[in-house]
Parts: structure tokens; C-alpha cells; sequence
């Protein structure tokens, strides 16, 4: 019986061993903001969706909004603990005058001191290390496709980027834009060519990445 016993708890102990099946998906599987409306579902699971309801289609989507809500957060939160790092790299300080520890910390620093050095030390948060990793995103995409065992059906590539790729840059983006709302003097921090320097030769060119430039303070949005 205990022979038995082991042998079974060796078995189970192989399976559990054995690694997942990859769940493959779509590069466009999930939509970076609007919902995954009825529609949309029946364009990701073509066949499968022929005969699925009105109300099988809408449990779908929300599978799929909710899909997008873990990656968002999690996306969410390596954009925090990687802009939070920068900013003490940078000797970024908040409004108490010390360095920054929280990411609501940038936000009261911009808000507290617009000087020019400060300008530069913010631009490097919010746009110069991603500058000097242009990987930064693909690489996170990796690490939460790793982590959650997900494969895509094809390779994606600079024209044709993942869905998770592009949620996790569009947190990025959302953060960025938060920094920039913190402060009430109305000012933004931007990476928008100045337009009085924009001709016919230069229109579709393309500001450097990899370079520091020197940020563009601007009113409004």
C-alpha cells in the first residue's frame, strides 16, 4: 500500500513537472482602450463565434477587457517602479525637497519646480531612458507573455506590433500624461517638434531617439 502510495505521489509529481500548454493568440487579440464589443469578438474568434448568442458574445468581450485589465495593471506597475528609479538616478526631488520615492512624487516635483535643469532631470523620466531603450517595451511584453504562458500565431514587427506591446506602451503614455497634469501652472513637457521649425524638407522627419533632446515646454495640451 505504502509502495503504491509513493508510486502514485511520484506520478503526480511528474505531471505537475511537466510545463503548460502555450495558450497562442492573435497579434491583435485585444484592442489597446475601446471595449471588445460583439463585433470585435466575432473578427478574433472568426468560426468559433458563428454560433455563439448575443449573450455568449458579450461574456467574450468582457473575458477579453478583463485580459487587457491584467496586463494593464501589471504594465502599470513596471512603468511606476521604472520611472521611480530614473527619478532618483536623476536626482529628481519633490515638493519637500526630498528625492522622489513615489510616482507621485514627479508629479508634485514638476509641479513645484519648473526650472530649466529640473526640465531636463523630468524629460529623463518621462522620455529619455525610454529613448536610450527602444527595446523597453518589447522586452516587457515579453517578460508578461513569459509570465503568463502566451505565445503569439506570428512574429510581430515594428509595423505590426503585439497587442500587449502596445498596452504597454499606451501606460506608459498615460503616466506621462499624468506628470504632465499634476502641476496647476499650465505648462507640459513634450517630445512634439517645436511647428516654427518644421518646413518642406524637414516635415516627415523624424525627431532622433537615442539622443537626448532638450525638452519642449508648452502651454495647454
Amino acid at each position: 500500500m505504502n509502495c503504491c502510495s509513493e508510486l502514485l505521489r511520484l506520478a503526480n509529481l511528474c505531471l505537475s513537472l511537466q510545463p503548460s500548454p502555450v495558450n497562442v493568440i492573435s497579434l491583435t487579440r485585444l484592442l489597446t482602450d475601446t471595449i471588445h464589443t460583439k463585433n470585435y469578438v466575432r473578427c478574433v474568434k472568426g468560426m468559433l463565434a458563428t454560433d455563439a448568442s448575443d449573450e455568449e458574445l458579450e461574456k467574450l468581450g468582457k473575458e477579453l477587457d478583463n485580459e487587457r485589465a491584467v496586463c494593464r495593471r501589471w504594465a502599470t506597475e513596471k512603468v511606476i517602479r521604472q520611472m521611480v528609479v530614473t527619478s532618483k538616478e536623476v536626482g529628481l526631488r519633490n515638493g519637500k525637497g526630498m528625492i522622489v520615492n513615489k510616482f507621485r512624487d514627479i508629479g508634485e516635483s514638476w509641479a513645484t519646480d519648473w526650472s530649466s535643469e529640473n526640465q531636463e532631470r523630468l524629460f529623463q523620466v518621462m522620455f529619455g531612458m525610454y529613448d536610450r531603450d527602444l527595446q523597453w517595451s518589447l522586452r516587457l511584453e515579453q517578460e508578461f507573455m513569459n509570465l503568463h504562458n502566451i505565445a503569439y500565431s506570428e512574429t510581430p514587427s515594428p509595423r505590426r506590433k503585439g497587442c500587449y506591446e502596445r498596452i504597454i506602451a499606451s501606460m506608459k503614455t498615460c503616466k506621462v500624461k499624468s506628470i504632465n497634469r499634476a502641476p496647476s501652472h499650465g505648462l507640459m513637457i513634450r517630445i512634439s517638434r517645436d511647428p516654427c521649425t518644421i518646413n518642406d524638407k524637414n516635415r516627415y522627419h523624424k525627431r532622433p531617439r537615442g539622443v537626448f533632446v532638450p525638452p519642449k515646454v508648452s502651454e495647454g495640451e
